[in-house]
């Protein structure tokens, strides 16, 4: 992808309550749907760092993490969400 291509994301306001492989549940109780492609940037609690982190191992402990969502668009006009940040609790 070159740079022209690259786009802002915007952040999901609220807090994250589940996630899927697929998807995730806001506190509000709407779905969003996940990117194939979404990375997850993972740190702990006293670590600066972040890290990258398979989906499936975020989902597998998400009760550990307090993730922030972001996403590209509407989901009507194709949005994702293509950014995880897990901090852990």
């Amino acid at each position: 992808m070159s740079l022209g291509a690259m786009s802002s994301l915007s952040v999901l306001k609220g807090t994250v309550e589940s996630i899927s492989a697929a998807s995730l549940t806001a506190a509000d109780g709407k779905e969003y749907l996940i990117s194939d492609s979404t990375v997850v940037y993972a740190r702990g609690k006293n670590i600066t760092n972040y890290t990258v982190m398979p989906l499936n191992d975020l989902v597998n402990d998400s009760e550990k993490y307090r993730i922030t969502a972001y996403y590209d668009k509407a989901e009507s006009a194709g949005g994702r969400i293509r950014v995880l940040l897990a901090v852990e609790r």
